[in-house]
């Protein structure tokens, strides 16, 4: 086995049975007699359940399919659920059993609790650090919270991520430490917090990587229910390309000129695609 995929799913029962077995499988091995050693990538998407205010008909279904009360916040009349809880803990206990691998998504998990903020990323670290080139973690946490900790992957080459998982000081890590680090896509959609960096980062990120000859290739994607445009990163910040994947925005002229006049020097693909969602 190469690639294992766990894509939202409602049945977190069978999703947590079915983990809780792999994990069974590996700890019944010896150390050294490691069943999957040709497992490179993990994907895990979690599945968001979302209600609406004075919405009584999806609720029965929401309570029966959590072992326990997870983590929720509310945008507008929505309450998004989070994970938290037994599907956490047993989410961490088999990502603590594999080792060596090369690519990991990890999404939409909306952690709230700082006790949490860890969970899956230290347990990668501990077993992956040496390996991982690929990293995708989108919506790790409901709430602004830079992730400092993506900046221990030494051999991280490409990295996914959302706007409020960064900040100037996480930017300014990834420059100085990650140094195969050359893929950087920001993005957005309808669970992420829009943030804004200063333009100073972007002249001193500049500078790092020029003094290193290295390149950093930027992407801003917009995608899903997003109606919200991005914080565009001010200059000398290298975009090389901006994409709309979403039918919630419509593109104006006002955004194709800023990106025109930011990011004239290293721009090379503009792409809108409105998609049913």
């Amino acid at each position: 086995m190469r690639r294992l995929i766990i894509k939202p799913i409602a049945e977190y029962h069978n999703m947590c049975d079915f983990l809780n077995m792999l994990s069974n499988f590996i700890h019944y091995h010896d150390y050294n007699d490691y069943p999957f050693p040709y497992l490179e990538e993990f994907s895990f998407t979690f599945h968001v359940l979302v209600s609406i205010d004075n919405d009584t008909n999806n609720q029965g279904a929401i309570i029966n399919a959590y072992y326990q009360q997870p983590n929720a916040f509310i945008r507008g009349k929505k309450r998004y659920y989070g994970t938290g809880g037994v599907i956490l803990q047993t989410l961490r206990r088999f990502i603590s059993s594999i080792r060596h691998l090369k690519r990991f998504h990890l999404n939409n998990l909306l952690l709230e609790s700082n006790t949490d903020i860890g969970a899956c990323l230290n347990e990668l670290l501990e077993n992956s650090c040496e390996t991982l080139e690929y990293l995708e973690i989108l919506n790790y946490t409901s709430h602004i919270i830079p992730l400092y900790i993506i900046g221990l992957f030494p051999k991280l080459n490409s990295l996914i991520i959302s706007s409020h998982s960064l900040s100037d000081d996480v930017l300014l890590l990834f420059a100085n430490h990650l140094i195969s680090l050359r893929r950087l896509n920001i993005v957005q959609d309808e669970l992420t917090i829009p943030c804004r960096y200063s333009d100073s980062v972007w002249t001193e990120i500049d500078s790092i990587l020029r003094d290193n000859k290295r390149q950093w290739f930027i992407r801003m994607i917009t995608k899903g229910k997003c109606k919200n445009e991005p914080f565009w990163p001010g200059s000398p910040a290298p975009v090389r390309a901006i994409v709309y994947d979403t039918c919630s925005i419509k593109v104006i002229q006002t955004s194709i000129y800023t990106c025109m006049e930011q990011y004239s020097d290293t721009l090379e693909t503009y792409v809108s695609e409105e998609r049913k969602v």
